[in-house]
């Protein structure tokens, strides 16, 4: 099970890597917001321990602690809150300078 989440994990992350070196603006926030949830993903999948034992007697093995998947949902909504940031962001300056490449922007002066 731990090798098929390295293996998703490392997909996800090429995937956002690839967006991410994309010139066009819409790329690059998707692939921001895909490393967020790749990041998410990661930790949900380190924090799952094989040896101990629940805080109630009732729950088996393996054992996952519920602070963790708190502060992933929470990683989540601070990473989409983020994500809708960049595209209004992205949108106001291609409103401004009518184009989403990334070459166009940089050499944008005022």
């Amino acid at each position: 099970m731990t090798m098929g989440y390295a293996v998703t994990v490392a997909v996800v992350v090429t995937v956002g890597v690839f967006h991410l070196l994309g010139r066009d603006m819409i790329r690059m926030v998707v692939g921001i917001y895909i490393l967020f949830n790749a990041l998410n993903l990661l930790v949900l999948s380190v924090v799952v321990i094989p040896q101990a034992n629940a805080p109630l007697g009732q729950l088996s093995k393996p054992y996952v602690d519920p602070l963790v998947q708190a502060m992933v949902l929470t990683a989540i909504v601070i990473g989409f809150g983020i994500s809708t940031f960049l595209l209004l962001l992205t949108a106001r300056l291609a409103k401004d300078k009518g184009s989403l490449d990334e070459k166009v922007m940089s050499e944008w002066k005022h």
